[in-house]
């Protein structure tokens, strides 16, 4: 039986609140691999495939995105936390994770995703260390 992913809606609404409006890329489907690249932090990236979603789907392997449409840099950044932390959905090492990706390339400030985390009653880890899961 599958664990339930408890905190996903709590950190959608966190994205969609905080996240969102401070990314207005828009990353077209051939671009993204050479950001997956960039940010891997270790030479063997997960690899691009198509999703014939909305958002992205994130696995150690292979992170997959839209090709009919743009993806924010933030999307992307989630589906890679996604890879790194595989296991933990949207658990407080994920979001750890996410938060130092977000910091790191979107300049965004570590102590005001702390805050708006705690505010949105999103847990989050403070020592989760990337490469520990590589």
């Amino acid at each position: 039986m599958r664990e339930p992913d408890y905190q996903k809606s709590r950190v959608y609404r966190w994205e969609d609140i905080y996240i969102k409006p401070r990314d207005q890329s828009q990353v077209p489907f051939d671009a993204i691999q050479p950001i997956v690249n960039h940010v891997w932090p270790t030479p063997h990236p997960p690899i691009v495939r198509p999703f014939a979603g909305n958002g992205g789907r994130g696995h150690r392997l292979r992170v997959r995105f839209p090709t009919t449409a743009p993806t924010p840099t933030w999307v992307i950044l989630h589906e890679v936390a996604h890879a790194l932390t595989h296991g933990d959905k949207h658990g407080p090492d994920f979001v750890g994770a996410y938060m130092q990706l977000l910091n790191r390339y979107l300049a965004i400030d570590l102590p005001f995703l702390y805050h708006t985390a705690r505010i949105s009653n999103v847990q989050y880890s403070v020592t989760v260390q990337l490469e520990k899961y590589l």
